[in-house]
């Protein structure tokens, strides 16, 4: 009998803890996903309020369509090679610490882009300021933004709903750099057509983060390496004069000790 008792307490005490695993696993997913959605909509806010040239719909009905045109008839055209236009003075009015905007056709990369002082506020806080899990794409504390010769880099996230920078491994697919080989960078003073050229894995040391270089030769340099080691080689790939890189910076899907760092980079050619 005490056997009997003995073993249906150890069963109770199995079930409990079974339950009490899922219970913390469902407040971990709701959590998680609440934390998405609040970053969702932060980031959507900021492009209601910036985007001047949103990304086009997709294709509508006929109906539909004559309905939206005296809309979109409304908004200011971009110029000749950007798809979008940002009002960085709108946004400056949210945060002063906003830098520019990076946009990439086709993915869901279409944010503001921070700079403070130092490498760790935007890592918990989104570009209003918010505390935010997902963080926000931010400019090394280092970087003149803009300048030639200058390696800018901005450090986002791998969020796993793609948002931020969940979608740079995808660069270490060749298929997918063919599908998007450019994005855009806006800034107060410059506009930034990207033309990515690498995508590499690389150890999060200070040798593969400099912002600036000693001389021109050490720049092409630099350039030069990240395209040997990147997972595929861009046949296209000129050392572009007088122009800045610009590296953008997510944890790697590999596990390392070393914290290794995924870096996809491009030529930061001036449109204007």
């Amino acid at each position: 009998m005490r056997k009997k008792k003995a073993s249906q307490m150890i069963m109770g005490a199995i079930v409990l803890f079974f339950l009490a695993a899922v219970l913390v696993s469902v407040f971990f997913i709701v959590r998680l996903a609440c934390s998405y959605l609040s970053s969702r909509k932060a980031n959507a806010m900021l492009s209601e309020i910036a985007l001047q040239t949103p990304e086009p719909a997709p294709t509508a009905s006929p109906a539909v369509k004559a309905i939206a045109e005296p809309v979109a008839a409304k908004e200011a055209a971009p110029s000749a090679e950007l798809p979008v236009t940002v009002d960085l003075e709108e946004l400056k009015s949210v945060n002063r610490e906003i830098a520019a905007w990076l946009y990439c056709e086709g993915t869901p990369i279409n944010y503001p882009v921070v700079q403070h002082k130092d490498n760790e506020y935007y890592i918990g806080r989104n570009a209003q300021r918010k505390k935010d899990d997902a963080g926000a794409l931010f400019f090394d504390c280092r970087n003149n933004v803009g300048v030639d010769g200058e390696n800018m880099i901005i450090y986002g996230h791998r969020m796993r709903d793609n948002s931020m920078f969940g979608v740079l491994p995808e660069y270490s697919d060749m298929s997918y750099y063919d599908r998007h080989p450019e994005m855009y960078l806006l800034t107060p003073d410059r506009n930034f057509r990207i033309d990515i050229f690498a995508c590499r894995t690389v150890r999060a040391t200070i040798k593969y983060f400099p912002t600036s270089f000693c001389s021109r030769d050490a720049f092409l340099e630099y350039a030069e390496k990240a395209n040997g080691q990147s997972y595929w080689q861009n046949a296209n790939y000129i050392n572009s004069e007088g122009v800045a890189l610009l590296t953008l910076v997510t944890c790697s899907n590999y596990s390392h000790a070393d914290n290794p760092r995924l870096q996809v980079m491009g030529w930061a050619i001036p449109l204007d």
